[in-house]
Order: C-alpha cells, then sequence, then structure tokens
C-alpha cells in the first residue's frame, strides 16, 4: 500500500510538473498569490545570531461596518502565537507591537494581550504617545529585511491615512525549556443608531528578542 502510494504520489507530481512545464513553455497565465482571507499573514525574519525577530502582517485587522446605524456591530478576532527561547537559563523576552488605531463618533476599539498568563488592556492614550519613539537600530534593520518578504508576497501594509499609530512593549520572563504564548484579542464596536460612527484597529508588526534575565 505504501509503495503504490508513493507511485501514485510521483505519477501526480510528474503530471502536475508537465503541466506546469507546458503552461510555462506556452507563456500561459499562472497563479500569483494566494490569499486566505480571514487567516491573518505575516512575514517574518530573524537576525543573524538569532536572537531578535520582527513579524510584519497583512491582514491583521479589525473594523466595524459603517453606515448602517440602525444595526449594532461588534466584530472581535484572535490570533495567537508562541516563542520557543532555546537557553540554559531563565530569559527575558521583549515584544513590541505597532499598529494603527483608528475610532469615529461612538466607534470603539479595544487591544487585549495576554502573555505567559498575564493579560493587560492597551492604554491608546499612552500606546500613541509612545509610537512616536524611534525602533532600535537592531529591529529598524530587521524590519526592513521582513518588509522585503512581505512586499514579494504581495503584502500591502502602507500605513492608512486619519489613523494614529500606536506602540506596545511588553516584556515577559520565560523559565528554562519554556515557550511563551502571546495571544492579541482585537475588538470594536458601535452604538445601535449612530450613523457614520465605527473603529479599527490594524496590527502592522510584532518584534520580539530575547534576553538573559538580569541579576
Amino acid at each position: 500500500m505504501l509503495r503504490r502510494s508513493v507511485v501514485v504520489a510521483l505519477g501526480f507530481f510528474t503530471v502536475c510538473s508537465l503541466l506546469t512545464s507546458a503552461g510555462r513553455a506556452e507563456d500561459g497565465p499562472i497563479f500569483k498569490h494566494v490569499i486566505p482571507t480571514d487567516a491573518p499573514q505575516f512575514a517574518r525574519a530573524f537576525s543573524a545570531d538569532s536572537r531578535v525577530g520582527a513579524m510584519i502582517f497583512d491582514n491583521l485587522l479589525i473594523d466595524t461596518e459603517i453606515g448602517r446605524g440602525t444595526l449594532p456591530s461588534v466584530c472581535t478576532k484572535q490570533f495567537s502565537y508562541v516563542l520557543q527561547p532555546k537557553s540554559d537559563k531563565d530569559v527575558s523576552v521583549v515584544q513590541n507591537i505597532r499598529g494603527f488605531v483608528s475610532t469615529q463618533g461612538s466607534g470603539n476599539a479595544v487591544l487585549l494581550i495576554s502573555a505567559n498568563g498575564k493579560a493587560s488592556t492597551v492604554d491608546w492614550k499612552k500606546a500613541i504617545q509612545d509610537a512616536k519613539i524611534p525602533p532600535s537600530p537592531r529591529f529598524k534593520e530587521l524590519e526592513k529585511t521582513a518588509r522585503k518578504q512581505a512586499s514579494e508576497l504581495g503584502f500591502t501594509n502602507d500605513r492608512p491615512a486619519k489613523f494614529d499609530d500606536f506602540f506596545v512593549e511588553i516584556k515577559s520572563p520565560v523559565p528554562i525549556g519554556k515557550p511563551l504564548q502571546t495571544t492579541l484579542i482585537l475588538l470594536v464596536d458601535r452604538l445601535t443608531g449612530d450613523d457614520g460612527s465605527g473603529a479599527m484597529i490594524v496590527i502592522d508588526s510584532i518584534d520580539f528578542e530575547v534576553l538573559p534575565v538580569k541579576k
């Protein structure tokens, strides 16, 4: 059964290869990208020493319906990821979350971040103020690499108009051999009967760095 499966798989691969080759030979139409609209997509990059990483997102965003003021509008989205540090000692992981937020009228936006069992709601006033702080050179250089990959994948991550940039830093202690799971919960809503109101949250990038615990 295994041998037959292998033969079938090889035969399928050969046919696909021939079809692909034929298509290229004729210079016919091809597929450029496959973009799942609901699943968040991201490009990632790591520094040469694997101590710093970056993710650039394409569609990690959420917004309310605008223009239907007679109906309530509440939307949520969740995204989780796991970082696995490698060290013979306890470490500290720093995560920098950057994005854009906008509210109009009765629109409301909430971003909840849970990391290593500790959850906190983003203070937009502080996060918008902190966004003015330029990223460190290591993160900035790494983001260039990640954004180049994102561009090659066809991601569109330009800054929207009439939005406020925000920046949130999360520091988490991680014991030896343990992973760090982080969950982002995005929520936007607006009041019923308030036409023209709305809210939107866009997660643009997440940078992360692993550091030894200071004693």
